[in-house]
């Protein structure tokens, strides 16, 4: 059993948004609790007092008959968001317990819905030298955690194929579609009702999806390992040429991406890259229904989240939707043709010890038309071990400088997030 498995993996890191304060009144009232490994220090006067404030919270919730209004409450404070309305607060940092907490997915109403355009998200072009957007990715990276880039070297006819068989896969009966349902190895299709964590209410992210990877191997044992699933050739024949090749042309993006991402941590180009010669990327066709939203019912296409992984490469269809937290409000991230929405993930976020940082973001479709994207995950080797950068050791962050390997991290990540136990034995 490895040392992960004898303590509570506790990450204290800058919550995303760099926000103003929320107006609401801000008091801790969830102590973060030790799980397993060394004794927990001593509780302060104020942790004790906090405690009690929160018991007599819950039972006023409980004979109010408010019980997801409290946990709905209970996951923004453990995020670092306002408890009363989900604003942002001040940058700080904060504990998170990826063994218990709901793995900064919000399930509540977040941050105000308002939405508005965000001007200064980054437009990094990767044709200028490799040094230049370098110094561009560092700040996009530790300031709003979105970039969009341009001038890829992607194939337009590439990312246009993956959408048209996307399209008739998505159109074929669900019947068909169930016949390659998502097994052991997460290959495969997910229906609506699977692959989705829920919110308070209970309801589902309102998608369907299919994953594939790029690693195929016989080590089944391996969660996340194991062939990926196909429709017949004879009903899609022209589907897994697509599939595959989009995912190896944005596998290089996201390989140029890490190169530069070396660069801008003063570590040189190729120092991520023997971390991923067998990595657990994937990439996700994803089909959105058409809804009606309000704050009240809170159902998104994708519920307020972080990505687990390294980063994310995401090409959409002209259709809007996504949207990020940005200092209490939900801001649009509008498609642009030709353009890539490039975004860090909580793994990258841990390794260098939140100087980069991952951002909250949902997905609400709201355009009265179907709506489909495909996000490229990218992640490192199932044995790679995350441990801190060079220079990006800090003795005052707990948790995030313990050493994990990836597998580690996602088999907890993903525990977290739909419940249940680790994929792996810890």
């Amino acid at each position: 059993m490895s040392s992960f498995s004898q303590q509570s993996l506790l990450v204290k890191k800058k919550l995303p948004g760099r926000a103003a304060k929320s107006k609401c009144l801000q008091r801790s009232f969830l102590p973060v609790l030790a799980v397993g490994g060394d004794p927990a220090p001593p509780w302060t006067i104020d942790q004790i007092a906090g405690l009690i404030f929160g018991a007599s919270l819950l039972a006023i919730y409980l004979s109010l008959g408010k019980v997801d209004e409290w946990v709905a409450r209970s996951q923004r404070q453990q995020m670092g968001l306002c408890p009363e309305c989900g604003g942002l607060n001040e940058p700080k940092t904060s504990e998170i317990d990826f063994a218990s907490a709901p793995s900064r997915r919000l399930t509540g109403s977040g941050p105000t819905t308002k939405s508005r355009h965000l001007a200064s998200i980054p437009v990094i072009d990767l044709a200028q030298p490799d040094h230049l957007a370098a110094e561009e990715v560092a700040a996009a990276c530790s300031s709003v955690g979105f970039f969009y880039v341009r001038n890829h070297g992607v194939d337009e006819a590439v990312i246009e194929n993956q959408f048209v068989q996307s399209h008739a896969f998505f159109d074929l009966p669900l019947e068909e579609k169930l016949k390659i349902k998502a097994n052991a190895s997460q290959r495969g299709y997910y229906p609506y009702s699977m692959g989705s964590a829920k919110n308070s209410k209970g309801q589902h992210d309102q998608k369907e999806a299919f994953n594939v990877y790029g690693f195929e191997s016989d080590s089944t044992h391996l969660p996340f390992h194991g062939h990926n699933l196909w429709p017949p050739e004879t009903m899609l024949p022209d589907f897994r040429p697509a599939m595959l090749a989009y995912y190896d042309a944005m596998n290089q993006v996201g390989i140029r991406i890490l190169r530069l991402l070396g660069l801008a941590l003063k570590l040189g180009p190729d120092y991520f890259l023997p971390k991923f010669q067998a990595s657990t990327s994937n990439i996700r066709c994803v089909h959105y229904l058409p809804q009606q939203y309000s704050p009240a019912d809170g159902i998104c296409g994708v519920g307020a989240h972080t990505d687990w992984g390294m980063l994310t490469v995401l090409a959409t269809d002209a259709q809007p939707g996504l949207q990020i937290s940005h200092e209490g409000s939900w801001i649009d991230v509008e498609p642009r043709p030709g353009h890539f929405v490039i975004n860090i993930g909580d793994l990258l976020d841990r390794w260098t010890g939140g100087k980069f940082c991952s951002t909250l973001h949902r997905v609400i479709n709201k355009t009265g038309k179907d709506r489909y994207s495909c996000p490229f995950f990218l992640a490192p080797d199932w044995n790679a071990k995350i441990e801190p950068l060079p220079g990006l050791q800090d003795p005052t962050i707990n948790g995030s400088q313990k050493v994990v390997t990836c597998g580690e991290w996602l088999s907890m990540r993903r525990a977290a997030e739909y419940g249940g136990k680790p994929l792996v034995a810890l």
